[in-house]
């Protein structure tokens, strides 16, 4: 039919008498060593009702007094987990809090603080790899007028996780998708442990994390 395009395998170029638009070679997908990274699998109860937590994936949750400077709103507090798929969420809200395929992981709790760990136990063998995080801070001070997001840059922070290393905390910007570029080598096969740890010092009006599309590569 005339206009449609013919697609020959073997051909070298395109078909005498069409035009041809060069474009950029395509490196091929790196497998992601993370089970269900994207979370788009199923989900289970985490000791409570509220922790829906995504299959292949742990979490641990700090609770006790709040005693960092600056800080506020007495104890740390347990957040809300779930996993939600793109038709729950608002229309305008999806593309924000999505960043790959149908669900993404919602994190949250008001007018308290929180610190959770997220992560997983990934067998690995001698090599050099690249983890990364992407997440959205959804840390709200006020909802009059629409969200109005946290400036203050101790309101989020984020610290990777690899088995026992103290990485430090660094911050993060609210209301902006985020994300963080790990790269380690592991000597000997292993059974290593990645992820991230995510801190709320202040009493804010929503201490929320949206985190999607985690990945794990093998670079060399």
């Amino acid at each position: 039919v005339v206009g449609h395009e013919l697609v020959i395998p073997g051909a070298d170029g395109p078909a005498t008498g069409q035009p041809s638009t060069p474009t950029a070679p395509t490196a091929p997908a790196s497998t992601n060593l993370f089970e269900n990274g994207s979370f788009e699998d199923d989900w289970y109860y985490h000791i409570y009702n509220e922790l829906q937590i995504p299959v292949g994936w742990n979490v641990a949750i700090d609770e006790g007094p709040n005693t960092l400077q600056p800080g506020d709103g007495g104890n740390f507090a347990r957040p809300e987990i779930r996993v939600i798929p793109r038709a729950s969420l608002p229309e305008d809200e999806r593309d924000m809090f999505v960043f790959d395929g149908d669900k993404t992981m919602k994190a949250f709790k008001g007018y308290a603080p929180t610190i959770f760990h997220f992560f997983q136990d990934v067998p690995l063998q001698p090599g050099r790899y690249r983890m990364t995080l992407n997440f959205f801070p959804d840390i709200v001070t006020s909802y009059t007028g629409g969200r109005q997001f946290h400036t203050d840059p101790l309101a989020g922070e984020i610290r990777i996780i690899h088995n026992e290393d103290n990485l430090g905390w660094t911050s993060v910007t609210p209301g902006q998708k985020n994300w963080r570029v790990y790269e380690f080598t592991v000597s000997q096969p292993s059974t290593v442990r990645l992820g991230a740890s995510f801190r709320n010092r202040f009493a804010a009006a929503n201490n929320g994390w949206f985190l999607d599309n985690w990945k794990l590569e093998k670079i060399q």
